[in-house]
């Protein structure tokens, strides 16, 4: 007897959590912590899949800790980050 072929549909999960575009690293950490998550689709103002943001190590959260220092020593110092 032949063993049926997997397929996506069959591990796929149907309750998806995505994130829009401009959602700060920040706000990506916390929401995959609070949904034990590891990864989710990106979209942009309009609802379409522009990309899929994943974690396979804790390196992308610890950047949204970084940025979000550096934001923070920015503003103390009266300059943005885009003055940099």
């Amino acid at each position: 007897m032949r063993r049926k072929s997997w397929t996506a549909r069959d591990i796929m999960t149907t309750d998806v959590v995505r994130v829009e575009s401009g959602t700060s690293l920040r706000e990506v950490e916390k929401i995959f912590l609070e949904k034990g998550i590891s990864g989710a689709p990106v979209a942009d103002e309009t609802g379409g899949l522009v990309g899929v943001i994943i974690t396979k190590s804790r390196k992308v959260m610890e950047l949204a800790s970084a940025m979000d220092l550096m934001k923070v020593l920015a503003n103390q110092n009266g300059q943005t980050l885009a003055s940099r």
